[in-house]
């Protein structure tokens, strides 16, 4: 009968650190370079696999928080039901100013 427990228990273990080692976050669909107007919306779409944690966008290398409707950017806001959420941007301001 202990034979057995310690074959489960290890088995237990076995699936426990594969599904550990599957499980990582990756990009499904990632975000592209877009091509718009002066004052266009435009949506970045972004999806995430086995998302864990929070979700935050950044803008070069500068992170733009984590509450969905980036209350100090009021020009983004995060949208989509996907863990990863796609990145609303109104108005385009070019590059050097949006």
């Amino acid at each position: 009968m202990m034979r057995r427990w310690r074959c489960a228990a290890a088995a237990l273990l076995f699936l426990l650190l594969a599904s550990a080692v599957t499980a990582l976050q990756t990009f499904v669909r990632e975000p592209s370079d877009q091509y718009v107007r002066l004052g266009q919306t435009v949506v970045l779409p972004c999806q995430v696999a086995n998302s864990v944690g929070q979700v935050q966008w950044t803008r070069d290398e500068f992170g733009l928080g984590i509450i969905r409707d980036l209350p100090a950017y009021p020009r983004y806001q995060m949208i989509g039901d996907d863990p990863g959420g796609h990145l609303l941007t109104g108005g385009a301001a070019g590059e050097a100013g949006g």
